[in-house]
């Protein structure tokens, strides 16, 4: 699915590695069919770090803090037999936890001194929940999708590890609530 094949749209675009547009949410009927999904804009680049033969530690859980998030830190773990190259090498990310719900806005940059290199990028929304170490996203918006990633939170941060599917990248995440 991306470079990192991470699990989901949304979580691939967090994790950098999919050149994707901003998809519009709709609900069947044609007055809303180009209502965005979130009215939220990445702002603050994030270059990418890369570790080789490493991990991320190991998800904690905790208690999640709900508000606005900013991506502060993107470390991308790759095995020294690691084929898959990311497209891009930096983010700008947010993320908006509130009331059980949340919106996501994420775009991937080429280049992480230059905003005109934008290669993708995308705007998502739904519910989330968290059990133990698993944090879950059910987006519903630009369409109906259900995710687990492991987590850590504390009191003003919020990390993920997402692993491509090849096992042998995990990109790890670290928001700082505002």
């Amino acid at each position: 699915m991306s470079d990192l094949a991470l699990r989901s749209s949304h979580a691939v675009l967090a994790a950098m590695l999919v050149a994707a547009s901003t998809s519009a949410c709709s609900t069947g009927d044609d007055d809303d069919a180009a209502a965005p999904c979130s009215t939220l804009a990445p702002d603050q680049i994030v270059p990418a770090s890369f570790e080789f033969d490493g991990a991320p530690p190991p998800a904690t859980g905790g208690l999640v803090s709900e508000g606005t998030y900013r991506l502060t830190a993107l470390t991308v773990y790759m095995t020294s037999s690691t084929l898959v190259l990311p497209k891009c090498s930096a983010l700008a990310d947010t993320l908006v936890l509130s009331d059980g719900g949340f919106e996501h806005a994420v775009g991937c940059y080429f280049e992480a001194d230059n905003p005109e290199t934008r290669t993708g990028g995308g705007a998502y929304q739904g519910s989330y929940s968290t059990s133990d170490t698993a944090f879950v996203f059910n987006q519903a918006c630009p369409a109906a999708l259900l995710e687990t990633f492991p987590y850590s939170a504390e009191p003003t941060t919020l990390r993920m590890s997402i692993t491509d599917t090849t096992g042998s990248l995990t990109t790890e995440l670290v928001w700082t609530l505002e």
